[in-house]
């Protein structure tokens, strides 16, 4: 089947990231054009398509990554907010939630980490600790949606709310680094032991 070939674009006043189909005209955020940060990422159709290399995970990673630090720093900007704006919150931090819960799942990305640790004694653990980071991480988020969704009644005023979002952004960060580090250290040592 054909790949479908988005653009990942950013907004240089809030810092957010939006994916539109490739070639189309840049979107709008806070009353300007957003600038085209990466063309033409190759992503597969339903159905099927080519792997992913290495590369284009660690863009679509950094680009979720870089979402959730968006997401902190655009609900710091109001002092106060209204229930739409819990509302519009829920919204968005489902949304990556939903893509955070497809990066874990992705069997590529499970492949690289299982062929790059590739059944060494010392590694089962921290492979186990990480899959166990990711689904308190997702739980984490469910919970934070489900209590945006009924509104300030469920927080003490907006700064739990950022307080909150800023904590399970950091927890993604530290979990996304972790996972950097190992296969760091794996791909290091097996190169150390080839020569």
């Amino acid at each position: 089947m054909a790949e479908e070939h988005n653009d990942i674009f950013h907004c240089l006043n809030c810092g957010r990231i939006a994916y539109e189909p490739h070639g189309t005209t840049p979107p709008a955020c806070c009353g300007q054009p957003m600038v085209r940060a990466v063309a033409d990422v190759a992503k597969p159709g339903p159905g099927g398509g080519e792997a992913k290399t290495p590369r284009e995970n660690e863009v679509d990673e950094y680009a979720l990554l870089a979402e959730a630090m968006e997401l902190s720093h655009w609900s710091r900007s109001f002092p106060d907010a209204d229930v739409a704006r819990y509302d519009e919150l829920a919204l968005r931090v489902d949304s990556l939630s939903r893509a955070v819960a497809d990066q874990f799942q992705n069997e590529d990305r499970a492949g690289e980490l299982a062929k790059a640790i590739g059944g060494e004694a010392a590694y089962p653990e921290m492979v186990q600790r990480l899959r166990s980071e990711e689904q308190a991480l997702l739980a984490s988020f469910g919970l934070f949606v489900a209590d945006l969704r009924k509104g300030p009644s469920r927080f003490h005023g907006w700064a739990e709310v950022c307080d909150r979002l800023d904590a399970l952004s950091t927890a993604f960060r530290r979990h996304e680094e972790t996972e950097s580090d190992l296969l760091r250290h794996v791909i290091h040592e097996g190169s150390g032991r080839g020569t």
